[in-house]
């Protein structure tokens, strides 16, 4: 410390004393430094401006090159300038090195991309920002799209006016905007409006959570890789770069003994491979499930949902299984209930929407269906029910427990409806 506090008061002292020397020494940095600014400032300014407001051939690598130099280390620009500017080097014969112009050629390798970066488009990264609409999200004006993988990074720079820190501004969507779009995306799969909003909330974040990891890995576990891109082909509707694997992993399936989750697996590759319009692959997927005698129920679903992307399979079969509308019975605790299901399979390509009201103690469901045709049935809750229509209403059977539904019905108000609830017989529209 001692010796710091005497080499900062002989400083001093020299630059009091106008020491030549010193003088010298401060010139030279400070013209070094000012000219260096001004031919980056002449030379990237125009570049910054050209690249924001033209649209050319290769500006996609300038942009790249540009923003690359942002993080280059000052120690590499001197050694690449000294190794350019050494007696060895391509540039040795103009003898410029250890002199000033030298210097100056180094700070203007440093100062000419902040130049461009300050005269250039708000946003600066290393990757180039996508040019590819997302369905569902509202951006303002002037907003940009990054594509960031999994477990990614990305590094951005944004100028400013010196202003202290606050918010973003209409540069960046916010929160709302951006809770919009996620919905917008995992409800291409199918959206629910269910009496346990807690459950459909915990469906929404899964489909999150699987768009961001991805499947499992069809080696590891082919029920779950399967179950997992049939969603994500139902969110994003890229379902060609798929069809490899979902072979395979179909292949791997078919092997394993025949459980509920076997079955929605063999389900959603037979929907991937729909989306995709591989029908061939389809009529041979079919004719290797044309021989399993067990029936396609969802008896054996669990009673709570498992973990994972079988959750999600879980949640949906429970409501409608290959066209059988809840296998399991509507759960006791919606009875009294209105609710509804968008868009969810019915089959390979082919999907449902429909509603739940409630007369009396008796169900009735409005539904319609977009797709190749589908028979409809719901033989827990009415076994001699059965349609093709595309579109229709139904008054079904009251449950078993009349008095609990009759109960919780008269908790909320009756709806009106053009069914004729005072009819012991199906009718259809």
């Amino acid at each position: 410390m001692e010796s710091l506090g005497r080499s900062a008061v002989l400083a001093l002292q020299l630059v009091a004393d106008r020491n030549p020397e010193v003088i010298n020494a401060v010139g030279t940095s400070l013209s070094v430094s000012l000219t260096a600014t001004v031919i980056a400032c002449l030379v990237g300014a125009p570049f910054g401006v050209l690249l924001a407001i033209r649209s050319f051939p290769g500006r996609r690598a300038l942009l790249i090159v540009v923003n690359a130099m942002l993080g280059l280390p000052p120690v590499v620009v001197g050694l690449a300038a000294y190794l350019a500017l050494s007696r060895a080097g391509p540039l040795g014969e103009l003898g410029l090195l250890f002199t000033k112009t030298a210097m100056i050629v180094a700070q203007v390798m440093l100062t000419l991309p902040i130049a461009v970066a300050f005269a250039g488009p708000a946003l600066l990264s290393p990757r180039p920002p996508t040019e590819a609409p997302i369905a569902g999200i509202e951006l303002p004006s002037g907003a940009v799209l990054f594509p960031v993988g999994h477990h990614a990074t990305l590094t951005v720079a944004i100028p400013h006016d010196g202003r202290p820190a606050g918010s973003l501004g209409a540069l960046w969507p916010s929160a709302e905007q951006v809770t919009r779009g996620w919905l917008a995306v995992v409800e291409r799969a199918g959206r629910l409006e269910l009496p346990d909003e807690s459950h459909v909330a915990d469906v929404v974040h899964a489909r999150c959570e699987l768009l961001l990891e991805g499947p499992d890995l069809p080696d590891d576990d082919p029920v779950g890789f399967l179950l997992g891109a049939d969603l994500i082909v139902r969110m994003s509707g890229d379902a060609e770069h798929w069809v490899p694997e979902v072979a395979d992993a179909v292949q791997r399936t078919l092997r394993m003994p025949t459980e509920w989750d076997v079955r929605a697996a063999l389900d959603a590759a037979a929907r991937v491979l729909a989306a995709a319009g591989e029908r061939r692959a389809l009529q041979d997927l079919a004719r290797h499930r044309r021989g399993d005698a067990v029936a396609a129920t969802a008896a054996s679903l669990p009673d709570t949902a498992p973990d994972g992307v079988r959750g999600l399979a879980w949640a949906e079969r429970r409501l409608v299984a290959s066209g059988e509308l809840f296998p399991a019975g509507i759960p006791p605790a919606w009875w009294g209930q209105q609710f509804e299901v968008h868009a969810l399979p019915a089959g390979p390509a082919s999907t449902i929407s429909f509603a739940i009201r409630w007369h009396g103690a008796r169900p009735a469901i409005l539904w319609e269906t977009t797709g190749e045709q589908v028979t409809l049935t719901a033989p827990s809750i009415a076994p001699a029910w059965s349609t093709s229509d595309r579109s229709g209403e139904a008054l079904w059977p009251a449950p078993i427990d009349a008095d609990a539904v009759l109960a919780a019905s008269s908790a909320s108000a009756s709806p009106t409806s053009s069914l004729d609830v005072s009819s012991d017989t199906v009718s259809f529209s």
